[in-house]
């Protein structure tokens, strides 16, 4: 069991959840920080804060504070955004449906609205001030092709030096994805060299 893993019973726990705090670094300044719901609650929080200098004084700026992804689904709006506003108001709830968080790799936060799955994955570029934002769209691609009789999809990951990030990626849609259709599914891990095959529980 991972204890940088947690799930729907803990996230949509407010009281619970925003007292919990992640912290992931550049190794060379900057960072991002914020609670597991992604809601802000303090004021150096933010998905990409770095250290500047120069013309502006001497600190830490929030360059980016939060991202508010809305999923439509047959016409209607889904807001995944949580802001906190005033002692204790929050607005859109989003956190509502938040399904995991991980940590473990990257940060990972797995969302369900329906009948789709989303998983946005944030990282941080080593010594370079960039955080880059990944969003999987994993259930909802197999289940249509489940329904049109199609054999063959394929998810790819790639990361610098593909040992990591990439290495739990695929291995996180590749266990869901078999556990949940009950499907063949192959893995293939090209940089080091593995590959096997997870077969259908049904």
């Amino acid at each position: 069991m991972s204890y940088l893993n947690f799930d729907k019973t803990l996230l949509i726990n407010l009281e619970r959840s925003l007292s919990k705090e992640m912290i992931r670094t550049n190794r060379a300044g900057a960072y991002n920080s914020t609670t597991l719901i992604d809601c802000n609650t303090r004021k150096y929080h933010g998905q990409l804060v770095l250290p500047l200098s120069g013309e502006l004084p001497e600190d830490n700026y929030v360059l980016l504070g939060s991202l508010d992804e809305t999923v439509i689904q047959h016409g209607a709006e889904f807001n995944l955004g949580l802001h906190k506003y005033g002692w204790n108001n929050f607005s859109p709830n989003g956190h509502k449906y938040i399904r995991e968080f991980d940590c473990e790799v990257i940060s990972e936060t797995t969302y369900r609205v329906g009948g789709v799955i989303l998983t946005k994955g944030r990282m941080l570029v080593s010594f370079e001030p960039r955080v880059l934002i990944r969003y999987t769209l994993a259930e909802a691609h197999v289940e249509r092709y489940i329904q049109r009789d199609f054999t063959d999809l394929m998810f790819s990951f790639g990361c610098t030096g593909g040992q990591h990030r990439s290495v739990y990626s695929a291995e996180h849609i590749a266990r869901h994805v078999a556990e949940k259709f009950g499907v063949r599914v192959v893995v293939t891990h090209k940089m080091q060299g593995v590959h096997y095959v997870i077969e259908s529980a049904g």
